[in-house]
């Protein structure tokens, strides 16, 4: 939908508008079983001073800005140990690889 205004304040037929309709072409899921997991298993979720990711070998650690912060990793197998302990309290972002594909989710460090 869109508005075309003359902005003279007044109501006299001066001021249009018109809808359009567009198609976007791609292919979208038809039930909800076709829509795979996006995000990273992270626990325990506040945390305090470590933060577990499950099904990855390495993660970012990215704060609110996007900018990614310092935080000494450990891979452990079939999951990887975060130390949070030279982080401030606040939101965060853990950014990694899954089956090839980059997935995140967001925690609390309090």
């Amino acid at each position: 939908m869109g508005n075309a205004v003359n902005n003279d304040n007044n109501d006299d037929g001066q001021d249009q508008w018109n809808t359009a309709t567009y198609s976007v072409p791609g292919s979208f899921p038809t039930s909800i079983t076709q829509v795979e997991k996006t995000s990273l298993n992270c626990y325990p979720n506040p945390a305090t001073s470590q933060i577990n990711v499950s099904g990855v070998t390495s993660v970012k650690v990215l704060n609110m800005f996007g900018q990614v912060v310092n935080a000494t990793q450990t891979n452990l197998g079939d999951y990887v140990s975060v130390d949070l302990t030279s982080l401030t309290s606040g939101m965060y972002l853990l950014v990694g690889n899954v089956n090839g594909q980059t997935q995140s989710a967001s925690f609390i460090k309090q």
